[in-house]
């Protein structure tokens, strides 16, 4: 029996659409990555993708919360801002992803490789098993550094004030002090003060 399946933006526009024999959202998705169809902000939420192919695909703004994408290759694809919260990621490539600002509160990244992705400004608060996954190091602010000076996201001051500021300074912050992101923001810190003064 044919089915017809229909991938829609998360505003209700249908992007793609897919009949045939047997037909799954797994299916149909792969068809249009194939087809380089335009998948941007499409509503995939609670979709089994288990298993499947999507390298390179572009799937920014995409709805993906509580999707089943365990063992599926999402190498090289483009996930920004896309939500993933509480999805099961377990065994994915998502090796040199583009996930900045995206939602991974509550995934499960168990076995799951992001070497190379680009996890600026994302969110892992909450997300299960990070510990068993190949994760790059990141923050949520962007790290430069220009002569004596380091920049993290629009702060500019020098090694020395930034040591004295995360050590006892009552300067607010966006991020709070006591956070999962704020130790990631002080551990890169850490990591540019060490390169800097290597080169030094």
């Amino acid at each position: 029996m044919k089915v017809k399946i229909q991938i829609k933006s998360i505003f209700g526009k249908v992007l793609f659409e897919l009949e045939k024999e047997n037909n799954t959202i797994k299916d149909t998705l792969i068809e249009a990555v194939n087809n380089k169809a335009n998948l941007i902000g499409s509503d995939l939420s609670g979709s089994d993708l288990s298993g499947s192919n999507l390298s390179g695909s572009d799937l920014r703004g995409s709805d993906l919360s509580g999707s089943d994408l365990s063992g599926s290759n999402l190498s090289g694809s483009n996930l920004r801002y896309s939500n993933l919260s509480g999805s099961d990621l377990r065994g994915s490539n998502l090796s040199g992803s583009n996930l900045r600002y995206s939602n991974l509160i509550g995934s499960d990244l168990r076995y799951s490789n992001l070497s190379g992705s680009d996890l600026r400004g994302s969110d892992l608060s909450g997300a299960k098993n990070i510990d068993k996954a190949l994760i790059p190091m990141y923050s949520k602010w962007n790290f430069s550094i220009k002569g004596d000076f380091l920049k993290i996201g629009c702060k500019d001051k020098s090694f020395e004030e930034w040591k004295d500021w995360f050590s006892n300074s009552k300067e607010k912050f966006e991020t709070e002090r006591d956070s999962e992101d704020f130790k990631r923001i002080k551990a890169m810190f850490l990591a540019h003060k060490a390169y800097y003064e290597f080169l030094k």
